[in-house]
Protein backbone atom coordinates (compact mmCIF):
# COMPACT_ATOMS: atom_id res chain seq x y z
CA UNK A 1 0.00 0.00 0.00
CA UNK A 2 3.10 2.23 1.18
CA UNK A 3 4.66 1.47 -2.67
CA UNK A 4 1.66 2.21 -4.13
CA UNK A 5 1.04 5.88 -2.56
CA UNK A 6 4.31 6.64 -3.04
CA UNK A 7 4.64 6.11 -6.77
CA UNK A 8 0.64 7.66 -7.33
CA UNK A 9 2.96 10.69 -5.38
CA UNK A 10 5.91 10.58 -7.39
CA UNK A 11 3.68 10.58 -10.42
CA UNK A 12 1.66 13.46 -9.74
CA UNK A 13 -1.53 11.23 -9.92
CA UNK A 14 -2.04 12.15 -5.64
CA UNK A 15 -1.24 14.91 -3.30
CA UNK A 16 -2.79 15.13 0.07
CA UNK A 17 -6.00 17.63 -0.07
CA UNK A 18 -4.53 19.31 2.78
CA UNK A 19 -1.72 20.66 1.13
CA UNK A 20 -0.85 24.48 1.35
CA UNK A 21 -2.15 26.75 -1.18
CA UNK A 22 0.76 28.17 -3.41
CA UNK A 23 1.99 31.51 -3.28
CA UNK A 24 1.37 33.75 -6.38
CA UNK A 25 4.56 36.12 -6.47
CA UNK A 26 3.86 39.72 -6.31
CA UNK A 27 2.18 41.87 -9.72
CA UNK A 28 4.69 42.21 -11.89
CA UNK A 29 5.59 46.17 -12.05
CA UNK A 30 3.84 46.46 -15.77
CA UNK A 31 0.37 45.50 -14.41
CA UNK A 32 0.39 47.55 -11.02
CA UNK A 33 1.48 50.64 -13.50
CA UNK A 34 -1.73 49.69 -14.97
CA UNK A 35 -3.95 48.93 -12.35
CA UNK A 36 -2.43 52.56 -10.98
CA UNK A 37 -4.34 54.52 -13.67
CA UNK A 38 -7.77 55.17 -13.97
CA UNK A 39 -10.06 52.87 -15.35
CA UNK A 40 -10.70 53.46 -19.16
CA UNK A 41 -14.32 52.38 -21.12
CA UNK A 42 -13.77 48.82 -22.20
CA UNK A 43 -15.77 48.97 -25.23
CA UNK A 44 -15.94 50.47 -27.61
CA UNK A 45 -12.59 49.33 -28.47
CA UNK A 46 -11.27 49.85 -32.32
CA UNK A 47 -13.27 47.66 -34.84
CA UNK A 48 -15.33 46.06 -31.88
CA UNK A 49 -18.72 47.80 -32.12
CA UNK A 50 -20.20 45.49 -29.48
CA UNK A 51 -18.47 42.93 -26.92
CA UNK A 52 -19.34 39.39 -27.53
CA UNK A 53 -20.01 36.66 -24.44
CA UNK A 54 -16.87 34.94 -24.86
CA UNK A 55 -16.19 31.14 -24.37
CA UNK A 56 -12.68 32.65 -24.10
CA UNK A 57 -9.63 34.43 -25.22
CA UNK A 58 -5.53 34.82 -25.78
CA UNK A 59 -4.04 37.44 -23.78
CA UNK A 60 -0.41 38.05 -23.58
CA UNK A 61 1.90 37.36 -20.16
CA UNK A 62 4.84 40.40 -20.87
CA UNK A 63 3.76 42.77 -18.09
CA UNK A 64 4.51 45.28 -20.29
CA UNK A 65 1.19 44.98 -22.00
CA UNK A 66 -0.16 44.77 -18.40
CA UNK A 67 -3.30 47.59 -19.71
CA UNK A 68 -4.17 45.25 -22.84
CA UNK A 69 -4.16 42.11 -20.18
CA UNK A 70 -6.59 44.36 -17.76
CA UNK A 71 -8.72 45.25 -20.30
CA UNK A 72 -8.67 41.16 -22.05
CA UNK A 73 -10.04 40.30 -18.33
CA UNK A 74 -12.99 43.22 -18.33
CA UNK A 75 -14.46 42.21 -21.20
CA UNK A 76 -14.70 38.79 -20.56
CA UNK A 77 -16.02 40.00 -17.26
CA UNK A 78 -18.47 42.11 -19.34
CA UNK A 79 -19.78 39.73 -21.22
CA UNK A 80 -19.59 36.35 -18.73
CA UNK A 81 -19.08 37.17 -14.99
CA UNK A 82 -19.67 34.90 -13.51
CA UNK A 83 -17.91 31.60 -14.74
CA UNK A 84 -17.64 28.36 -13.06
CA UNK A 85 -14.16 27.87 -14.20
CA UNK A 86 -11.09 28.95 -15.86
CA UNK A 87 -8.91 27.10 -17.76
CA UNK A 88 -5.51 28.72 -18.29
CA UNK A 89 -3.33 27.58 -20.65
CA UNK A 90 0.56 28.64 -20.51
CA UNK A 91 3.76 27.35 -22.45
CA UNK A 92 6.49 26.07 -20.39
CA UNK A 93 9.27 28.67 -20.56
CA UNK A 94 11.78 27.13 -19.31
CA UNK A 95 11.18 23.58 -20.04
CA UNK A 96 11.00 22.81 -15.88
CA UNK A 97 8.03 20.68 -16.69
CA UNK A 98 8.48 16.76 -16.46
CA UNK A 99 5.56 16.04 -19.11
CA UNK A 100 5.01 17.53 -22.45
CA UNK A 101 1.86 19.06 -20.44
CA UNK A 102 1.57 19.56 -16.81
CA UNK A 103 -1.55 20.78 -14.71
CA UNK A 104 -1.45 22.33 -11.25
CA UNK A 105 -3.98 21.11 -8.51
CA UNK A 106 -3.18 23.44 -5.67
CA UNK A 107 -4.87 26.67 -4.48
CA UNK A 108 -3.24 29.65 -4.46
CA UNK A 109 -3.09 32.74 -2.91
CA UNK A 110 -3.13 35.61 -4.98
CA UNK A 111 -2.76 39.80 -4.71
CA UNK A 112 -6.53 39.47 -4.65
CA UNK A 113 -7.14 37.20 -2.48
CA UNK A 114 -7.53 33.01 -2.56
CA UNK A 115 -8.09 31.50 -5.60
CA UNK A 116 -9.33 27.76 -5.66
CA UNK A 117 -8.23 24.68 -7.86
CA UNK A 118 -11.08 23.30 -9.91
CA UNK A 119 -11.46 20.00 -8.08
CA UNK A 120 -13.19 18.28 -10.86
CA UNK A 121 -10.92 19.18 -13.57
CA UNK A 122 -7.68 17.81 -11.51
CA UNK A 123 -9.70 14.63 -11.11
CA UNK A 124 -10.37 14.03 -14.51
CA UNK A 125 -6.65 14.84 -15.79
CA UNK A 126 -4.86 12.64 -12.88
CA UNK A 127 -6.89 9.87 -13.79
CA UNK A 128 -5.69 10.17 -17.88
CA UNK A 129 -2.65 9.98 -18.01
CA UNK A 130 -2.87 12.84 -20.58
CA UNK A 131 -1.07 15.27 -18.35
CA UNK A 132 1.22 15.50 -15.31
CA UNK A 133 0.41 17.32 -11.94
CA UNK A 134 3.38 19.49 -10.96
CA UNK A 135 2.48 22.05 -8.59
CA UNK A 136 6.02 23.17 -8.02
CA UNK A 137 6.32 24.12 -11.42
CA UNK A 138 3.79 27.07 -11.54
CA UNK A 139 4.56 29.31 -9.32
CA UNK A 140 8.07 29.97 -11.20
CA UNK A 141 5.92 30.24 -14.69
CA UNK A 142 5.03 34.04 -15.73
CA UNK A 143 2.67 32.99 -18.07
CA UNK A 144 0.82 31.28 -15.72
CA UNK A 145 1.54 33.55 -12.56
CA UNK A 146 1.08 37.14 -14.49
CA UNK A 147 -2.76 35.77 -15.02
CA UNK A 148 -3.80 34.21 -11.67
CA UNK A 149 -4.59 37.67 -9.95
CA UNK A 150 -6.72 38.56 -12.47
CA UNK A 151 -8.48 35.66 -12.77
CA UNK A 152 -9.43 36.30 -8.87
CA UNK A 153 -9.78 39.73 -9.33
CA UNK A 154 -12.45 39.70 -12.34
CA UNK A 155 -13.86 35.85 -11.19
CA UNK A 156 -13.64 35.88 -7.36
CA UNK A 157 -16.03 32.87 -7.24
CA UNK A 158 -14.53 30.91 -10.10
CA UNK A 159 -12.08 28.10 -9.79
CA UNK A 160 -8.91 27.54 -12.02
CA UNK A 161 -7.30 24.92 -13.91
CA UNK A 162 -3.64 25.91 -14.87
CA UNK A 163 -1.84 23.85 -17.64
CA UNK A 164 2.07 24.18 -18.98
CA UNK A 165 1.61 22.77 -22.97
CA UNK A 166 5.39 22.37 -24.30
CA UNK A 167 6.02 21.70 -28.07
CA UNK A 168 6.52 17.81 -27.79
CA UNK A 169 2.79 16.91 -26.88
CA UNK A 170 1.45 14.67 -29.46
CA UNK A 171 -1.42 15.98 -31.84
CA UNK A 172 -2.99 12.21 -30.31
CA UNK A 173 -2.23 13.63 -26.99
CA UNK A 174 -3.94 16.89 -27.43
CA UNK A 175 -7.05 15.20 -28.97
CA UNK A 176 -7.33 12.99 -25.68
CA UNK A 177 -7.20 16.69 -23.82
CA UNK A 178 -9.99 18.45 -25.73
CA UNK A 179 -12.06 15.42 -25.35
CA UNK A 180 -11.50 15.38 -21.84
CA UNK A 181 -11.63 19.42 -21.24
CA UNK A 182 -14.57 20.12 -23.28
CA UNK A 183 -17.17 18.94 -20.77
CA UNK A 184 -15.83 21.19 -18.42
CA UNK A 185 -15.86 23.99 -20.39
CA UNK A 186 -19.36 23.40 -21.31
CA UNK A 187 -20.20 23.47 -17.83
CA UNK A 188 -19.57 27.05 -17.24
CA UNK A 189 -15.97 27.11 -18.23
CA UNK A 190 -13.95 30.09 -19.61
CA UNK A 191 -10.47 28.75 -21.64
CA UNK A 192 -7.80 31.75 -21.68
CA UNK A 193 -4.67 30.74 -23.80
CA UNK A 194 -1.43 33.11 -22.34
CA UNK A 195 0.55 33.74 -25.32
CA UNK A 196 3.05 36.26 -26.83
CA UNK A 197 3.53 36.52 -30.35
CA UNK A 198 6.34 37.47 -31.87
CA UNK A 199 9.98 37.71 -30.33
CA UNK A 200 13.30 39.71 -30.95
CA UNK A 201 12.26 40.68 -34.14
CA UNK A 202 12.58 44.84 -34.99
CA UNK A 203 8.58 46.16 -35.37
CA UNK A 204 8.53 46.14 -39.33
CA UNK A 205 9.72 42.32 -39.61
CA UNK A 206 8.26 41.38 -36.39
CA UNK A 207 4.83 43.00 -37.66
CA UNK A 208 4.92 40.99 -41.15
CA UNK A 209 4.98 37.90 -38.88
CA UNK A 210 1.65 39.01 -37.27
CA UNK A 211 -0.02 39.51 -40.92
CA UNK A 212 0.77 35.73 -40.91
CA UNK A 213 -0.44 34.53 -37.36
CA UNK A 214 -3.54 37.03 -36.68
CA UNK A 215 -5.76 35.69 -39.34
CA UNK A 216 -5.15 32.08 -38.58
CA UNK A 217 -5.88 32.87 -34.65
CA UNK A 218 -9.24 34.93 -35.89
CA UNK A 219 -10.12 32.57 -38.49
CA UNK A 220 -9.14 29.40 -35.63
CA UNK A 221 -7.46 27.28 -38.68
CA UNK A 222 -5.70 25.02 -36.39
CA UNK A 223 -3.60 23.29 -39.23
CA UNK A 224 -1.81 26.57 -39.99
CA UNK A 225 -0.60 26.99 -36.76
CA UNK A 226 3.10 25.56 -37.37
CA UNK A 227 5.74 27.63 -38.44
CA UNK A 228 4.33 30.83 -36.88
CA UNK A 229 5.96 32.72 -34.72
CA UNK A 230 4.36 32.18 -31.17
CA UNK A 231 5.30 31.46 -27.97
CA UNK A 232 3.17 28.89 -27.30
CA UNK A 233 1.80 26.80 -30.67
CA UNK A 234 0.81 23.52 -29.45
CA UNK A 235 -1.04 25.79 -26.45
CA UNK A 236 -3.05 27.50 -29.41
CA UNK A 237 -3.24 24.00 -31.46
CA UNK A 238 -5.27 22.39 -28.41
CA UNK A 239 -7.15 26.21 -27.21
CA UNK A 240 -8.23 26.93 -31.38
CA UNK A 241 -9.67 23.02 -31.12
CA UNK A 242 -11.23 22.93 -27.74
CA UNK A 243 -12.93 26.07 -29.00
CA UNK A 244 -14.01 24.20 -32.55
CA UNK A 245 -15.27 21.61 -30.52
CA UNK A 246 -17.86 24.55 -28.74
CA UNK A 247 -19.11 25.14 -31.51
CA UNK A 248 -16.99 28.51 -32.58
CA UNK A 249 -15.45 29.40 -35.54
CA UNK A 250 -14.35 33.25 -35.33
CA UNK A 251 -12.35 35.65 -32.87
CA UNK A 252 -12.63 39.34 -32.10
CA UNK A 253 -9.25 41.00 -32.11
CA UNK A 254 -9.75 43.97 -29.68
CA UNK A 255 -6.05 45.28 -29.94
CA UNK A 256 -2.70 44.42 -31.04
CA UNK A 257 0.97 46.42 -30.13
CA UNK A 258 4.51 45.76 -29.61
CA UNK A 259 6.75 46.31 -26.83
CA UNK A 260 8.07 49.55 -28.21
CA UNK A 261 4.43 50.72 -27.92
CA UNK A 262 5.26 50.61 -24.29
CA UNK A 263 8.62 51.63 -23.87
CA UNK A 264 8.95 54.17 -26.43
CA UNK A 265 11.09 52.44 -28.45
CA UNK A 266 10.07 51.91 -32.21
CA UNK A 267 12.95 50.58 -33.45
CA UNK A 268 14.57 48.00 -30.75
CA UNK A 269 13.70 43.98 -31.39
CA UNK A 270 10.42 43.45 -29.51
CA UNK A 271 7.81 41.32 -28.71
CA UNK A 272 3.98 41.74 -30.27
CA UNK A 273 0.80 41.18 -28.45
CA UNK A 274 -2.69 40.30 -29.55
CA UNK A 275 -6.08 40.21 -26.88
CA UNK A 276 -8.49 38.32 -28.88
CA UNK A 277 -12.03 36.96 -27.70
CA UNK A 278 -13.92 34.10 -29.32
CA UNK A 279 -17.89 34.43 -29.22
CA UNK A 280 -19.60 32.10 -27.75
CA UNK A 281 -21.90 30.32 -30.92
CA UNK A 282 -25.19 31.77 -29.92
CA UNK A 283 -23.62 35.23 -29.97
CA UNK A 284 -22.05 35.37 -33.02
CA UNK A 285 -18.96 37.59 -33.51
CA UNK A 286 -18.41 38.22 -37.19
CA UNK A 287 -19.45 41.88 -37.21
CA UNK A 288 -16.23 42.49 -34.64
CA UNK A 289 -13.71 40.39 -37.12
CA UNK A 290 -11.10 43.07 -38.32
CA UNK A 291 -10.93 42.17 -42.02
CA UNK A 292 -6.92 42.86 -41.72
CA UNK A 293 -4.79 42.93 -38.81
CA UNK A 294 -3.90 46.23 -37.40
CA UNK A 295 -1.74 47.50 -35.04
CA UNK A 296 -3.74 49.85 -32.70
CA UNK A 297 -2.10 52.28 -30.14
CA UNK A 298 -3.57 50.86 -26.80
CA UNK A 299 -5.61 52.70 -24.89
CA UNK A 300 -3.70 54.11 -21.88
CA UNK A 301 -0.57 53.12 -22.98
CA UNK A 302 2.11 53.59 -20.42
Amino acid sequence: MFRALLAAVLLGLWLPGSAAALSCPPLPEGVRSALAVPATPVSPLPGVPVLPIAAGGIAPHHDLAGPLILRFYEALAAGDPHPRRVILLSPDHFRQGRASVSFCGADWETSFGSLRADREGVDVLARSGLASRQDDLFPREHGVTVHLPLIRRAFPEATVLPLTVRAGASDLQLLGLRRLLLPLLVEGGLLVLSMDLSHHKRPPEALREDERTLPVLLAMRVGRVRGLDLDCPRGAVLFLGLLADRGIREGVLLEHAHSGTFTGDETAPCTTYATVLYPRSETGGSSGILPKPMLTKPQGAL
